[in-house]
């Protein structure tokens, strides 16, 4: 698993953790329409090896062999060259997308997704303190869908950058999940 894909794992607990203490429920963000990227949604089953290597060149063997995995796709996202996006395969499903990319394209990746998908179903701002105690204004909102929720954080990870991700119900359900031993 890429460092990057780590990082944004991380930014998600994160989010989290904000979330349940400002008494958000996930399952309210949820949306009515399933999630769609690049054509593609999250429910589309996508077998053929042409096509999977078509969305996702880097990273894809072990996705054609096994129908699990993460994979690699390096482009163009809302006119920024050179985004890499990770999509993450469950049964040759496409499970979850993630991007982390410069604090410099937060506005223009978070227009570009506002204007695709309409307004945020959340939007909220804190702020973030480092070790030193340098403060940060942190922005996070959310997009809901039938299947999931799409957030884009302003701060993720490191003060210079910022990432998206797609996070599945299947995934929500688990989080929501209290754990079994209480320590």
């Amino acid at each position: 698993m890429s460092s990057h894909f780590g990082r944004a794992i991380i930014t998600t607990c994160l989010f989290f953790s904000v979330s349940a203490n400002a008494q958000v429920s996930l399952k309210d963000l949820k949306g009515t329409t399933p999630f769609e990227m690049k054509g593609y949604k999250t429910s589309d089953t996508i077998s053929d090896e042409k096509t999977l290597k078509s969305l996702c060149p880097y990273y894809v063997r072990k996705i054609i062999k096994t129908g699990n995995g993460v994979c690699l796709s390096v482009g163009t996202f809302a006119g920024i060259q050179n985004i890499s996006v990770y999509y993450e395969f469950k049964d040759y499903r496409i499970y979850n997308i993630m991007s982390e990319f410069p604090l410099g394209d937060y506005t223009t990746i978070k227009n570009a997704l506002r204007e695709k998908y309409g307004a945020p179903r959340e939007e909220s701002e804190s702020i973030a303190t480092n070790g030193f105690g340098a403060q940060f204004q942190q922005v996070r909102t959310v997009w809901g869908f039938s299947d999931g929720i799409l957030m884009i954080s302003r701060i993720a990870g490191k003060i210079d950058r910022s990432n998206f991700r797609f996070i599945n119900s299947e995934e929500i359900d688990a989080l929501d999940q209290k754990p079994k031993v209480d320590f």
